[in-house]
């Protein structure tokens, strides 16, 4: 009978067979839900060194950059004069971005930057508000 087929779940027969019983209101049929353990222990060294960012304000991918980059900002909560400043890794200016959205992306080619090490960073007031390392290989 389809009941005795669809007790077998693991087969597709079986799979089938309980999926006609339950279209036909024959039998109900839960889905089970599994909840992850949030009580589970493990030892650990006690040490968090690792600080998480708790915002992302800027964004750099693909990163490695091959012909371009895209920087993302996100700034909706700040107000007041936003940049975007890219410096090789001697700190020495490259290029400078003036924000005049709170979102946006902006793909930039690196047809004018060498292959290297560079620092993308965010202002906000003149002030640093993050700094995203990216590296460039042609």
């Amino acid at each position: 009978s389809l009941l005795d087929i669809s007790n077998n779940s693991k087969t597709l027969p079986g799979v089938y067979a309980k999926n006609i019983l339950i279209h036909e209101g024959l039998i109900i049929y839960d889905e089970p839900v599994y909840f992850p353990d949030y009580f589970k222990s493990v030892n650990t060294s006690g040490n968090w060194t690792k600080a998480y960012k708790t915002e992302d304000f800027l964004k750099v991918f693909p990163n490695p950059a091959g012909t371009y980059f895209t920087v993302e900002h996100n700034i909706i909560l700040y107000e007041g004069e936003c940049s975007i400043i890219i410096s090789d890794i001697h700190g020495k200016t490259v290029s400078n971005y003036n924000l005049n959205s709170a979102q946006n992306q902006h793909v930039i080619s690196t047809n004018d930057y060498p292959s290297g090490l560079y620092l993308v960073q965010l202002f906000i007031n003149g002030v640093i508000k993050e700094t995203e390392k990216l590296s460039i290989s042609k």
